[in-house]
């Protein structure tokens, strides 16, 4: 059975995949904090409220044709739900594709989340926000 805070996560990711950037706003507080994980040239670190949200949304469509992201993995605990994708995207007039594994951790406060933070790998994520690993 699927929580109702996987729902949400679930439900932005595919907004983004949608292009629609209000379904993606829909359940981010409206102070919420968008961390990127410093991958993507050009992008700040952290993006703050929902015009930071829509700043950040902008700037990948910029460079991206195609930005396709596909859930692996959810996993909640407590106020945070870590999650797995893939990501596939095409540059914008040069065609030259990206994919790679990627990681977010969403923190909730309540129904709403207040924090999003982008990691390049699971265990970052995991000893980043303090959330113990069962993988071992």
């Amino acid at each position: 059975m699927t929580s109702e805070r996987v729902r949400i996560v679930s439900a932005g990711y595919e907004g983004w995949n949608r292009r629609d950037p209000e379904a993606l706003l829909a359940d981010l507080a409206p102070d919420v904090e968008w961390r990127t994980a410093g991958v993507f040239p050009g992008l700040k670190d952290v993006y703050r409220g929902h015009e930071g949200v829509r700043e950040f949304w902008r700037s990948m469509q910029e460079a991206w044709e195609i930005i396709e992201i596909a859930p692996r993995a959810f996993v909640e605990h407590g106020d945070k739900v870590l999650a797995e994708f893939h990501f596939y995207a095409k540059g914008r007039g040069s065609g030259a594709t990206v994919e790679m594994e990627w990681t977010q951790v969403f923190t909730f406060r309540g129904d709403v989340v207040v924090t999003v933070a982008g990691y390049s790998t699971v265990e970052a994520a995991l000893e980043a926000e303090g959330i113990p690993t069962t993988r071992d």
